[in-house]
Order: structure tokens, then sequence, then C-alpha cells
């Protein structure tokens, strides 16, 4: 039974600036539903995790996962096209934390109120990315920062200049591909080479000093693409096809994230005659892009209660946990890091806990990687450093047009297909500034027209 201030909060969403938003029309039916990306990580433990609860909890809280795409843009488009056509079909959305100021200022999900001790749990940045207005919208799942995987006797790279000296004579297998991926490595290059984007809710890209430094960036890409520095057709590649790259021996470092650790740890091709990986990971030099994906509940959703018990056992220590030594997940819970950092435990050392499946409900043919404890404790400590150190993406309604408006102006000067010199960043600036604000440029955004 519901309290009368349960309930209201269950019948009530905000919405964009913190206007109320009608109650949700959709009957409150059987089950839960969590619509999320494709589960890329080693055997997808994400849908063994829903298994555990769906074990513990009577049939009226079973959840089906609906995985919509693999491709991040086509998965946040599916998702907005469902919460404006006023969809019944998602109880609670997995978000890219890109997406959370988006969906919360649309009215497309509901303030999730935490209590203080709930709050402590978390990482800071990771919690963060769910903050909107003042109001927390979103709960961490998994967080994310960049990671520098390099094969073994290969150097560490120490600072920014120093690994592009490195991936000139060893090469790095990146994402640069014109999808949400390549704008995350082209801010990090901009990043790491000194340049400043925005500043809180300003542009200030076409500052002079940020100018200069994002075309000297710029340029370096560029300059490593056409020297073949940079993987062949890394102009067009996505993750998948990195990894395919650095388990062939055509790139001694890659840029990831973190859940591509227990992939290669997987892979054949990754592991010496005793079974050992022959690779590692560090931070990458200067600082990752913050990722990862929050948990939101749909306005539609006439289970506010149901949805929100769900989030918080998923974001909970033992499937915080499970996630990572099972899946690489980035944990965004401090007990975890803690516990890795004094008594680290296998996946297979991990206790199912009372009620749930006694094998992976993803299938018996599923096994976890062969990952020690000290693996895990380093990979720990190496997750934390990154995500403590990494950057945000601009929080915005309209972060998907400032992506795409980034994107188109500076891939073209990496690509080839506009001259550094005629970036006018004035104009590629005030287009920025545009798209923040949900406004297209009439005009070219990069350059001045001829």
């Amino acid at each position: 039974m519901l309290t009368s201030a349960a309930l209201v909060a269950a019948m009530i969403t905000v919405g964009a600036r913190g206007t109320a938003a009608p109650a949700p029309k959709c009957p409150k039916k059987p089950g839960l539903t969590l619509a999320t990306g494709n589960d890329v990580s080693k055997g997808g433990f994400r849908h063994d995790m829903i298994g555990i609860w769906n074990s513990r909890n009577p049939s009226s809280k079973d959840v089906t996962i609906i995985e919509l795409d693999k491709n991040t843009d086509e998965v946040r488009a599916a998702m907005v096209a469902k919460a404006q056509a006023g969809s019944c079909a998602f109880d609670i959305l997995a978000l890219d934390v890109a997406w959370v100021t988006e969906f919360a200022r649309r009215g497309y999900v509901r303030e999730i109120r935490l209590r203080p001790q709930e709050r402590a749990q978390f990482l800071e940045k990771p919690l963060d990315t769910g903050l909107v207005d003042g109001r927390q919208y979103a709960v961490p799942f998994y967080t994310d920062s960049q990671l520098l995987f390099r094969r073994s006797g290969l150097p560490a790279a120490r600072t920014p200049a120093h690994f592009a000296t490195l991936v000139s004579i060893y090469k790095l297998a990146a994402q640069l591909g014109d999808y949400e991926g390549g704008t995350v490595n082209i801010l990090q290059a901009l990043h790491a080479g000194g340049a400043k984007i925005d500043d809180g809710d300003e542009i200030v890209l076409d500052e002079p000093e940020n100018a200069g430094l994002a075309l000297s960036a710029l340029r370096r890409l560029n300059w490593m693409l056409r020297k073949n520095t940079l993987v062949k057709h890394t102009e067009f590649m996505d993750e998948e096809a990195s990894l395919t790259a650095f388990e062939n021996r055509e790139a001694g470092y890659m840029l990831s994230w973190p859940s591509y650790f227990h992939r290669l740890a997987a892979s054949p091709s990754m592991l010496d005659e005793g079974s050992e990986p022959m690779f590692t990971v560090s931070p990458v030099p200067g600082a990752g892009v913050l990722g990862g994906s929050d948990l939101a509940i749909s306005s539609n959703s006439a289970k506010y209660s149901e949805a929100r018990e769900l989030i918080m056992f998923l974001a909970g220590a033992e499937i915080q946990e499970r996630l990572f030594a099972c899946g690489g997940y980035a944990p965004v819970v401090k007990v975890v890091y803690e516990t890795y950092r004094t008594t680290p435990r296998t996946c297979e050392e991990l206790p199912w806990g009372e009620g749930a499946p006694p094998t992976p409900v993803a299938g018996d043919d599923i096994e976890p990687p062969d990952i020690t404890a000290a693996q895990l404790s380093e990979f720990a400590a190496v997750i934390r450093r990154a995500v403590e150190g990494a950057v945000a993406r601009p929080p915005a309604t309209h972060y998907a047009t400032f992506s795409e408006v980034f994107r188109n102006c500076t891939r073209r000067v990496i690509v080839n297909e506009l001259a550094s010199e005629n970036l006018d960043f004035g104009r590629f600036a005030d287009a920025l500034r545009a798209a923040l604000d949900g406004r297209r440029y009439d005009e070219d955004p990069c350059q001045v027209p001829q």
C-alpha cells in the first residue's frame, strides 16, 4: 500500500525547468519494461542481473529488457519517438549520460528523489550526470571513461605529447566515425590538447587561446590519419571495428571503454601460452570523456515505486560488483572500489545469493573470462582514476544537435574535406551556441562561403 506522499510522488512528474507534468495516462500493467541499447559486455551479464531480480520478486514485478539498437544515436531516437508518442512501452530508460538533460527538461522522465544516505553511496561525477536544474532525474547504472589499452611490452603513455609520439610508431585504433563515439574521441583529443569547448552553459571555443589549441589538435588528427598513424579507415570506425583492429595486431594502442577489458581477456588472440593477457590498461593521458548509462523512470509509466525499487537494486553494491567482476562495467558506488582495493573477488567467487538462478540466465554456454582477483583489483583502481579525472560533455537539452554540429565541422578538417585554415572558429562557436538553444545555423557552420 502506497503512503499518501508516495502516491503523490508516483503520480506527478516534473517537466522542463521544474514545471509540473500531467500524471501518466498508461494503465498499470503487470511487470516492468527496461529499454536499453545492446549489451556489448562479454556474455551479456546485464540480462543475468535482471534474472536475479526476477528470481527474487513475484511475477508482478518481473522485468523484461528491450534492446533497441547497438548504435547509441539510434537508441536515443527510438526512445524520443516513444516518449513523444506517449507510448506505454517502457517503464525504465537506460539513458546515455549525455541525454539526461534533454529527457528531463522535455518531461520524458520523472524526478527521482534520493535520501542523503542513498546519495552518499555514489561516486560524485556519475551521480551528477543525473542532476538537472538542481533535481535528480536519473540514477547511475554504470559509469565510463575512455581507457587506453596497449599491447604488452609497449611503453605506457605519460603525457598527451608522449602518447602522440608512441602512436606514431605503434599505431592507434580509435573511433572517429560519424556518430556519438566520434564526437567523444574528438572531444577527448581537443581536451588533451588543452582546448576548452564550454564553460558551464557557455561556449568558449572561439576564445583565441582555445581556438588555437583546438586547431592544433585537429591538425594533429588529420596528420595522424594521412600518415597512417591511425589504423586504416579509423574515420569510419566504431568500437567494434577498433576492437577487431586491436585484436588483429593492426595497432599497438586502442582507445575504448572499460567493458572491452573483459572482451579482450576472453579472446584467445589476446592471451599468451600461459593464458595471461597480452595487454594492459591505463587512464587516457590528459583526461578521458565521461560516459556511462543512467536509469530513469518514464513519465508515461504508472509504476513509479516499482521502477524506483528496481533502479536502486541495480545501483546497489551486490549488482554493481557482479557487473564489474563478470562484465567489466565500471561501478558507480564507492563500496565496490573499496572492496576491490582490499578483498577482490573474481566472478566465479561471487555468491549468487538467495533466490538467484544456479547458472547464468544468459545461457549455459556463457562463461566469464579467466581474470584473477589481482587483475580486477588493478583494473578497478585504473577505472576510478579515469572516472574521477574525466571531463563531462556539455549538459544540454539539445545535446544531440550540439554533437552533430561539433562532429560535422571537426571531422571535415580531420578527413581533409575542409582545410584547417578555413575553419572559422567564430562561426563554428556561434553554430554550437545555436545548437545548444535548439536552433539550426542557417549557413555553413564551419566556414565562410567562398
